[in-house]
């Protein structure tokens, strides 16, 4: 049944080497490599058992480990190790092979009703959720977190007698043992001191450590319920204040494991989900696929219950058996891509930098009322800068004050509605009331109509550029880090490296650009005449 399995989907057809920097002398000399490859090849057969569980069958593909080489692909920016992935098991031509390459039904997917139904008949889990609902943190995240460590558990420690757990946590624990090991991943959450400091100026610093605080919270909050699906707890919790089975960084892994591959129904297919749906779902086999600005495949939600996804090929060029098939994981900056699922791209034309809206006001209460505005009108907190961004307005006639300014100035870094933020951020409160204002249309249509429009968009831009200017020279003092860190030895992986230099250079490229074009702006808006006699009486003033 095993071999017919492996032979039916494909799974081991051709199982690539372990790693393109040993040879074959070498492999068969090194026990490590002899056990990483057997260990690797009892991983795969138990996924495909998985696979063959759900009757989740493909002729067309197959699964395993990625490699640095380009699969085939002579533009693939992607030329480093990426864990495992989907390729083509033979040629492919799309004019005469049917699009659809495999469908993962829903008893396949992993999310709230499953969980519920797997602690039903798995007394460990059944009482993890217990005490999750009786904390009141019961929300999908923590219920499929709670399962990914239970089935890690089960996949890697051995039970204790007398205990008795269902086909189905089984089944699940040959799903957690294929899912990539906390050193296989590359979430800057996960990086030693010597890799963070490499994020500085990115803006992922900031962010990696307000995500790990709020991760050492939550973990000592939720230690009471992990304790019942932790295999070796006896009474207390162990020195340090965690768990001995799931401790800190095993949470950590499962909180990464579920952000770099959960689909949200409701978000990628709003039509075809409903709110009576759970929204969060692991999907294994499509969470393998890796992500391509030019994907070949993209997968489809079923209009029916239940739902079930089915893989397609949209590549309308053939594919060469043995090349990767990809998914795009969506539009997406270097920096977002690197802090959820541990990767960057070169060249990423989504990139964009990204920062708090600077609100300047001494007053606490001003300062909040126009945060409060801005989401309010569901305006963007944090600030992006883009290397470029389409003009938002086809007829010039019709546009605002605003938005001739920003075509005018071939402004284009930054979108309509980053602009209105900073312009809520730093507008005096006596010389604009934002009160009245009820709608996005209405502020940008009033801000345009006002006598200090000009004056309005100069504070914004020096704003803008001061933020710019310190982003920028974070990043160039800490060239020197980064630099040390390449000769760091095995403190520092050489992969989540290359993705920070990867963020670096193209948060360099757009905040030198943006520096540019905003001084240019900001020379061109003083030379104004409204706005040099605006400054003129402010000077006689003062």
């Amino acid at each position: 049944a095993e071999l017919g399995c492996r032979a039916h989907f494909g799974l081991l057809k051709r199982l690539p080497r372990l790693d393109r920097n040993y040879d074959s002398s070498e492999l068969a000399n090194s026990n490590l490599l002899k056990y990483r490859m057997r260990n690797n090849v009892q991983k795969m057969e138990q996924f495909g058992e998985f696979l063959a569980k759900h009757q989740i069958n493909s002729s067309i593909l197959r699964f395993g480990p990625t490699h640095s080489e380009k699969d085939g692909k002579e533009n693939d920016q992607q030329t480093v190790d990426k864990g495992n992935g989907l390729f083509a098991a033979n040629d492919l031509n799309i004019q005469s092979e049917s699009k659809a390459v495999v469908t993962i039904p829903g008893s396949a997917l992993l999310n709230a009703p499953a969980v519920t139904a797997l602690a039903s008949s798995n007394p460990r889990l059944r009482r993890c959720l217990d005490v999750l609902f009786d904390l009141g943190a019961v929300n999908e995240r923590r219920l499929l977190i709670s399962v990914l460590l239970f089935a890690k558990q089960l996949s890697s420690s051995k039970v204790e007698s007398g205990e008795q757990y269902s086909e189905s946590a089984y089944n699940w624990a040959k799903y957690a043992r294929i899912l990539p090991t906390l050193d296989g991943l590359n979430l800057p959450v996960l990086f030693n001191n010597i890799e963070f400091d490499c994020l500085v100026g990115t803006g992922v610093d900031i962010a990696t450590v307000a995500k790990r605080r709020k991760l050492q919270a939550e973990y000592s909050t939720l230690i009471p319920a992990f304790k019942h699906i932790d295999f070796t707890f006896e009474n207390d919790p162990t020195k340090d204040g965690e768990l001995p089975g799931i401790d800190f960084n095993n949470f950590v892994w499962a909180d990464a494991i579920f952000w770099s591959r959960v689909i949200s129904f409701a978000s990628a297919n709003s039509a075809a989900s409903t709110n009576e749906e759970p929204d969060l779902h692991m999907v294994p086999l499509l969470d393998f696929a890796n992500h391509s600005e030019t994907p070949e495949m993209n997968w489809v939600l079923s209009e029916t219950l239940p739902r079930s996804i089915t893989l397609n090929i949209i590549s309308e060029l053939p594919i060469q058996r043995n090349s990767e098939l990809h998914i795009s994981y969506g539009n997406k900056p270097n920096s977002e891509l690197l802090f959820i699922h541990g990767f960057a791209i070169p060249n990423n034309p989504h990139d964009s930098v990204s920062f708090p809206t600077p609100i300047i006001d001494d007053d606490s209460d001003v300062a909040q009322s126009k945060m409060d505005l801005i989401l309010r009108l569901d305006l963007p907190v944090n600030i992006q800068l883009q290397t470029s961004l389409a003009f938002e307005t086809a007829n010039i006639e019709s546009a605002t004050r605003l938005q001739i300014a920003l075509k005018e100035s071939g402004s284009e870094i930054i979108s309509m509605p980053s602009l209105l933020s900073l312009l809520i951020a730093v507008i005096d409160p006596t010389d604009f009331i934002f009160d009245s204002i009820t709608s996005i249309a209405q502020l940008e249509s009033e801000l345009s109509q006002d006598p200090l429009v000009n004056v309005f968009l100069l504070r914004t831009f020096t704003v803008l550029l001061d933020v710019v200017q310190e982003r920028l020279e974070q990043l160039v003092n800490s060239d020197d880090i980064v630099d040390a860190a390449e000769k760091g030895g095995e403190s520092v992986k050489a992969q989540r490296l290359q993705f920070m230099r990867v963020v670096r250079r193209g948060h360099y490229n757009i905040l030198e650009n943006a520096w540019n074009v905003i001084g240019l702006l900001q020379e061109n808006f003083l030379a104004l005449d409204d706005v040099s006699q605006y400054l003129k009486q402010m000077a006689g003033t003062s």
